[in-house]
């Protein structure tokens, strides 16, 4: 989930994502980022990089894929999606 839109979850580095959806964002919106990890939950605030159409396979179905990019943390812990050096 992306907000409160569901989101699927196509790339994921330490810096950020990159999901798919069927409406846009706001580019420079924030917004928190949860997913499942094996068997963990994550959460992430970041910020929309991008949002752009990517295809449309017919008159009813269209698809935005969207960047992000995660807010910086000041601490770290288990499910966050980081290590702490």
């Amino acid at each position: 989930m992306l907000g409160a839109t569901r989101v699927t979850l196509l790339e994921i580095s330490q810096r950020g994502a990159l999901v798919e959806h069927s409406t846009p964002f706001v580019e420079g919106a924030r917004l928190r980022l949860t997913f499942k990890w094996e068997g963990a939950e994550i959460s992430r605030d970041c910020r929309v990089v991008r949002s752009r159409l990517s295809r449309s396979h017919d008159t009813d179905t269209v698809v935005y894929r969207s960047g992000l990019e995660f807010a910086k943390r000041a601490e770290t812990g288990r499910g966050s999606g980081t290590a702490r050096r």
